[in-house]
């Protein structure tokens, strides 16, 4: 599953840099939404992980007694750090407040 993310992922990218290269400008849409994919199965993956942390030490479930944090890391957490700096870089233009509704 991990490794379909992750195709899923880099194609949007890669759709999108092809588009702007072509210089049409859709692409830098498809650089957004592969900067959302991204950092939502990032999140996901930190999720999981956290709940696995939980499991293993607090609630102390046998299956888990050898768990480490490393067990739990997916290329997707580390590779979700170049799309986070995208977020901080371009900040002002993740902003909801600047939408309109349709027809005004």
């Amino acid at each position: 599953m991990g490794a379909f993310v992750l195709v899923i992922v880099g194609a949007t990218f890669l759709w999108g840099s092809w588009e702007i290269h072509q210089g049409m400008d859709e692409g830098i849409a498809y650089i957004y939404v592969g900067i959302v994919l991204a950092l939502a199965f990032a999140m996901i993956y930190a999720l999981v992980m956290g709940a696995n942390a939980v499991e293993a030490g607090p609630i102390g479930n046998e299956d888990l007694s050898d768990w480490e944090a490393s067990d739990d890391l997916r290329p997707g957490l580390y590779l979700a750090v170049l799309p986070l700096i995208g977020v901080i870089a371009w900040r002002d233009r993740f902003r909801l407040s600047g939408l309109t509704k349709a027809g005004k």
